[in-house]
């Protein structure tokens, strides 16, 4: 909706720059979902705020 409406894209292009994050996102849902499965909450929300951490 925002690239849609604050930056005027097409409906297309905005399909287009989303895409990545869709295919990633199906990819890594059940490795998440198993790496969920066989450890902890913990070990999974400290490594993932490191890589937060690390990306910002």
């Amino acid at each position: 909706m925002f690239m849609q409406g604050v930056l005027l894209m097409s409906a297309f292009k905005s399909g287009l720059i989303l895409f990545p994050s869709g295919i990633a996102n199906g990819i890594m849902a059940p490795i998440s979902g198993k790496l969920f499965d066989k450890l902890k909450l913990r070990v999974l929300v400290i490594h993932g705020r490191i890589i937060v951490a690390v990306s910002l």
